[in-house]
């Protein structure tokens, strides 16, 4: 199951994301396309991507796995958008919506489209079996502060530290308890209070506190609820917290897999972390991050890989499948953290399944990896090395 990770938020403050042309960002009738280096917020999927620029606008390219191209194009009537994320389910019926994408605007409203198939768009009156292409407003969720998608459910938290997720419950992932399969509206998740940041694996969720305690719940097949205190329960129906993870300041999820960073700089990975952490945890369901250059300041996470920043230097680490840890070479052998050749320092860093992003002191975004769709540079290079996101070579959404 492949999902999409967007790991990056430059600007984390608030804003309203109505339903309006942008301005500066002209539909595909002969207008310049945006300029990378002002997108202030990156978004990758499996095979598109989404960029908040510093105006609020919101632009996506690719070809969003042979869904519609209106999914897309969606978030080009979005105006004051904070943050957009994409959730990727990749076991989705080909002949409709592959995604779900949420945006969040200042005044902490919460609108998504896509797929509705198990309510994660949180608007009841969509038929679930068409979906949106129209953001929707989500029912139950005022004054959201950050969002997180998995694969079918998503999550918002508020200014008061409480988290309210809707979508697919069949694990777990939404908190709303035994037997609700699907959770069409947004319910608040019981035993989680005054959370700073929220995360989401396939069909799991997370939350970090501000006491720097991390709470987990959801699916728990690979230890990414529990963290391998939990054998022997496939699924955590109630929240707990992750006792090895406590010290937490920042967390990322990937597929089936969390990782934490803690205020000295280490990073600690729970789930399905064989392909992070290498052949030594088959049978484990946590470990340390070792091989690092010095304590990392951000973390970003793939379906398989994963990268650290570290004094300006961008460190990645797992598997290599398509690229995306710089060099194809690797391919599906596990590779302790290697240095990405990019051409300045970078300040911040994103990640989706298989291709991950870096955005440079000169505000540039350097790309590398999969490329299987050409949501990086467009068509043709495959696997990439890094090289400069120029939206003028890949396939603009037009509104």
């Amino acid at each position: 199951m492949r999902r999409a990770l967007v790991v990056v938020i430059l600007s984390a403050c608030g804003g309203r994301a109505s339903v309006a042309p942008p301005p500066g960002h002209g539909s595909a009738h002969g207008a310049p396309p945006p300029d990378a280096a002002d997108i202030e917020q990156l978004a990758l999927s499996m095979s598109g991507a989404c960029g908040v620029f510093g105006d609020g606008a919101a632009r996506c390219w690719g070809e969003w796995d042979g869904a519609p191209m209106g999914v897309g194009a969606s978030a080009g009537g979005l105006r004051d958008v904070r943050e957009l994320r994409i959730g990727h389910d990749g076991l989705a019926d080909p002949q409709r919506l592959f995604d779900h994408l949420c945006a969040r605007d200042g005044a902490g409203s919460v609108r998504c489209w896509g797929n509705d198939e198990q309510g994660q768009l949180g608007a009841p009156d969509v038929r679930t079996d068409q979906g949106s292409l129209t953001p929707e407003p989500v029912v139950g969720v005022a004054g959201a502060q950050e969002l997180a998608l998995g694969s079918r459910h998503s999550c918002a938290r508020d200014a008061r530290g409480d988290v309210w997720c809707w979508g697919q419950n069949r694990y777990g992932a939404v908190g709303a308890g035994r037997g609700a399969e699907s959770v069409p509206r947004a319910v608040r998740v019981p035993g989680v209070a005054g959370a700073t940041q929220i995360v989401a694996t396939h069909e799991s969720t997370c939350a970090l506190t501000g006491e720097h305690r991390v709470t987990c719940w959801g699916q728990n097949l690979n230890g990414q609820a529990r963290a391998g205190d939990g054998v022997g329960q496939p699924i955590a129906w109630d929240a707990r917290e992750i006792a090895a993870a406590r010290g937490a300041t920042t967390l990322a999820a990937g597929d089936n897999s969390v990782c934490a960073l803690d205020g000295a700089g280490a990073i600690t990975c729970w789930g399905s972390v064989r392909d992070l952490l290498g052949e030594a945890f088959v049978e484990k369901a946590i470990g340390r991050v070792d091989g690092l250059p010095g304590p990392a300041q951000a973390i970003a996470m793939g379906d398989s890989h994963a990268c650290a920043l570290v004094d300006g230097a961008v460190w990645c680490w797992g598997t290599d499948r398509q690229g995306q840890l710089g060099d194809a070479a690797r391919g599906d052998r596990w590779s302790a953290p290697v240095a990405i050749a990019l051409p300045g320092k970078a300040i911040a860093i994103a990640a989706a399944a298989e291709d991950t992003c870096a955005r440079l002191a000169d505000r540039r975004w350097v790309c590398w990896g999969g490329n299987l769709h050409g949501e990086l540079v467009g068509g043709g290079a495959r696997p990439l090395p890094p090289t400069v996101l120029d939206l003028a070579r890949v396939a603009l959404a037009s509104e």
